[in-house]
C-alpha cells in the first residue's frame, strides 16, 4: 500500500469518524454510507444504514462536493447520479 492511498484512507475513515459523532446533521447519513461504499467496508455501511441511510436516496450536491474533495471515485462520475457499471440490472438474467 503506497503512503498517499494509506493518507487518503485514513482521511476516509476519520471523516466517518465525525460524521458519525455528528449523524443529525442533514445529509450525514447518506454521506456515512457514500463513504462506507468507497472505503469497501460492510460495516461502515451497515451502521449507516441502522442509523437511517436510505440507499435509494439522490446524493445531495453537498455530498457530491465532499466525495470530489476527498477524491472518491463516484465523484468523477461528473454529478451525472449514474452507475458506472458496466452492467445494468435490466441486464442480469432472473
Amino acid at each position: 500500500m503506497n503512503n498517499q492511498h494509506f493518507n487518503r484512507e485514513t482521511a476516509l475513515r476519520n471523516l466517518v469518524s465525525i460524521i458519525e459523532a455528528n449523524i443529525d446533521i442533514q445529509g450525514n447519513k447518506q454521506l456515512m454510507l457514500l463513504l462506507g461504499i468507497e472505503l469497501n467496508d460492510s460495516d461502515i455501511v451497515e451502521r449507516a444504514l441502522e442509523l437511517g441511510a436510505l440507499s435509494q436516496e439522490p446524493i445531495s450536491d453537498r455530498n457530491w462536493y465532499i466525495l470530489g474533495q476527498m477524491g472518491c471515485q463516484m465523484a468523477s462520475n461528473d454529478n451525472s447520479n449514474t452507475s458506472s457499471s458496466p452492467i445494468n440490472i435490466q441486464d442480469i438474467p432472473e
